[in-house]
Parts: C-alpha cells; structure tokens; sequence
C-alpha cells in the first residue's frame, strides 16, 4: 500500500444565512493505486457532508471540490517528513483567506 494526501474544501452555512464559510480539509489515504486512492478519497469526503436541516441550528456542510490527491514519496520511520506543497501565485491572495496571516474570520 501506498500513501496519498488529499485536500478536500467544503462549504458549510445555514438556511437562514446566519453563517456561511468555507472549509478545507486534509487526508491521509492508504491504498494500493491511484484509482483506488481517488475512490476512498471521495467517499471519505462525501461522508462529511450533510444537507441543510438535519442539524439543530439547520446547517449544512457540502463538498465543494477535491483540490488535490498527491502521492507522499518518502515516509520515514520516524522523525520529521514534508507531505505535501502548495503552490499559488499571489501571498497577498493567500492571506485573504488564511485566518492564521490576518485573513477574515469566518465565525
């Protein structure tokens, strides 16, 4: 088996428009292809998603695409390993988004 890292971004709010936001979602898949990586990787991330109204506060969570599925090269037995890059042109489109470098706050 083999290891893949996938990223998954939903959309969750409310039918009352009390919240809306996005969210994204990281994986860890073990499977003996790619094929077979791609298949557990949606199932698993269709398992998030619930329809509007079966919540208590009538949210919703809805998958709104699978970004990306990447193969992780190298795992060691211990220590420290990169398991995945992102690339993207603009740090300044970046921090809009990442709550963490000043990006608005979803909730």
């Amino acid at each position: 088996m083999r290891c893949y890292y996938g990223l998954a971004v939903f959309t969750l709010g409310s039918n009352d428009a009390t919240f809306d936001f996005c969210r994204e979602d990281a994986y860890l898949i073990w499977a003996d292809n790619l094929d077979e990586a791609h298949r557990t990787f949606a199932t698993k991330a269709h398992e998030q998603e619930y329809a509007t109204g079966t919540c208590d506060d009538l949210s919703y969570v809805k998958l709104a695409h699978l970004v990306d599925l990447a193969l992780v090269d190298d795992l060691p037995g211990s220590g420290t390993m990169d398991l995945y890059s992102r690339h993207f042109a603009s740090l300044e489109t970046y921090r809009e988004f990442e709550i963490h470098l000043g990006g608005r706050r979803p909730f």
